[in-house]
């Protein structure tokens, strides 16, 4: 695992254990975080397009304008 931020960023812990091994007494105590493994996020399984989307608050233009629309009725 290498360190994402801090001084050593970029480096391997157990390179800093070997150069600074205070460093990683500092981090346990200060900042354990930096010593956990990222994990890979999940994949959103929930797309727009599987959702159901309530659209009974949508109106017709006219009830949302208040005017008549021409219609193609030649």
């Amino acid at each position: 695992m290498k360190f994402r931020t801090g001084k050593y960023a970029g480096l391997t812990v157990d390179h800093v254990k070997k150069i600074a091994p205070w460093y990683i007494n500092w981090v346990r105590e200060n900042r354990p975080e930096m010593l956990r493994d990222i994990s890979p996020k999940k994949a959103n399984t929930n797309s727009r397009s599987t959702k159901h989307v309530d659209d009974s608050y949508i109106k017709s233009q006219e009830q949302s304008f208040g005017m008549n629309f021409p219609t193609n009725n030649c």
